[in-house]
């Protein structure tokens, strides 16, 4: 979503729908100023990246590549 305008105590905004069209639509300014929260990470989602590392490490043909730490196979 992008802000292509605020006027007042509205927003006009842009976005792409999940079908590709281009959207429009005005909010209220209070809308939009909702506090983002980040979730708690979850230890469990680093483990399974571990095992699949550790996979495709013993797995992989000599071309496997690391990419910012984390292994994926070269076909």
């Amino acid at each position: 979503m992008t802000v292509t305008a605020v006027e007042g105590d509205k927003v006009n905004c842009t976005w792409t729908d999940w079908d590709g069209r281009l959207q429009s639509e005005n909010f209220p300014i209070d809308v939009l100023s909702v506090p983002v929260t980040v979730p708690p990470s979850d230890p469990n989602l680093e483990k399974d990246e571990q095992a699949t590392d550790r996979y495709y490490k013993t797995h992989c043909p000599s071309g496997s590549v690391s990419i910012e730490g984390v292994f994926t196979c070269a076909y």
